[in-house]
Parts: structure tokens; C-alpha cells; sequence
């Protein structure tokens, strides 16, 4: 029984670890950026002064390798954000140096809206972190609906499109961190 749960706590630990979207190592100024979290297409890595200056603006295809290394050893000591973004989620990782060396690191992650339109229906599924969601759906003439609902999470809607002439829409889900714009026809 001990074995048993022994194991049970092993595991539970392991799938409770997160991925690493930059690895570090204390003595060399240097981020790792993994592409094992991601999947395949663009990511976009932006590197920010505390003060939100960009310093750095990249696009990497991640199928064309495992990762990439960015040395920051020209660079003064202080706190920077590390932010990745791809289609799905955004990944902002405080890198604080210090005299040389990566002395700490956080991360946050934000994933983005998934919206899907099938038929008469938008199907809406958002993890927001902070429960905060904006939706507005836009026709030809203009804002046809706009909803902003707060502490929801998740946040999970089915909006009926039946009843809308044919034309072009667009639907805008957001936060303060992430969005998702999608056009389509009816």
C-alpha cells in the first residue's frame, strides 16, 4: 500500500511540473528557448527593459529546429521580460540579471481564445487567467453585439449566428493580455 501510494504522489508531481520555455543556467548570461512546449509554425520572441522598451524582436519557424540561444551578456544588470507568442498561447518570462548573471526567472502564461464557427454557431472557449473577457461581433454596418463579463473562468459560450443576413463578420474575444480576431462570411 505504501508503494502504491508512493507512486500515486510520484505521479501526480510529475504531471503537475510545467514545461520550460527558456532555460537558463546561473553562470552563463544566456536564455535556451525550447521549442518542445510549441507546436510547429511561427513564435514570435520579443526581449523588454523593465520599462517596456523592445531591445530585441525575433520570428523563429519552429520546425526548422529543436531551439535557439540568445546571449545577454551585454546587457546591464536589471529586470527584463522575455515574451513568446504563438497562435495559441503567450509566455512572459521575467529575467532578472544581476553582475553578469541570470539570478532569477518567472513565467506566465496566457492562453489565447479558441473560436470556432461551424454552421449557424460560434462555439467560444477561453481560459483567461483573471476570469476578464470582451466579446464583439461586428457585421458590415458596424457592432452588432459586445459583451464584457468579469471573474469567469473558464469562460465557455455557443452563439447563434442563425438569424444574420449573409454578409461579412467578424468576432473580437479579448483581455488585457491576449486576443483572437476572426473574419467570416455567412
Amino acid at each position: 500500500m505504501k508503494t502504491l501510494l508512493a507512486l500515486l504522489f510520484t505521479i501526480n508531481l510529475s504531471a503537475s511540473v510545467s514545461p520550460e520555455f527558456i532555460i537558463t543556467n546561473y553562470y552563463d548570461p544566456s536564455i535556451v528557448i525550447s521549442f518542445e512546449a510549441w507546436k510547429g509554425g511561427d513564435l514570435s520572441v520579443k526581449i523588454l527593459t523593465e520599462d517596456s522598451e523592445l531591445i530585441f524582436n525575433d520570428n523563429l519557424k519552429i520546425d526548422e529546429t529543436d531551439g535557439v540561444k540568445y546571449n545577454l551578456k551585454n546587457l546591464k544588470s536589471g529586470k527584463y521580460l522575455v515574451k513568446l507568442e504563438n497562435d495559441i498561447k503567450l509566455v512572459e518570462e521575467t529575467v532578472i540579471l544581476f553582475d553578469g548573471k541570470i539570478v532569477k526567472k518567472e513565467a506566465k502564461i496566457y492562453y489565447k481564445p479558441v473560436v470556432v464557427i461551424k454552421k449557424d454557431l460560434i462555439n467560444l472557449s477561453f481560459l483567461s487567467y483573471n476570469g476578464d473577457v470582451d466579446v464583439t461581433i461586428f457585421g458590415d454596418e458596424g457592432e452588432l453585439y459586445s459583451s464584457s463579463v468579469e471573474n469567469t473562468k473558464p469562460y465557455n459560450r455557443i452563439y447563434s449566428i442563425s438569424d444574420l443576413p449573409q454578409g461579412s463578420y467578424t468576432i473580437d474575444v479579448r483581455n488585457d493580455k491576449v486576443s483572437r480576431t476572426i473574419s467570416f462570411r455567412r
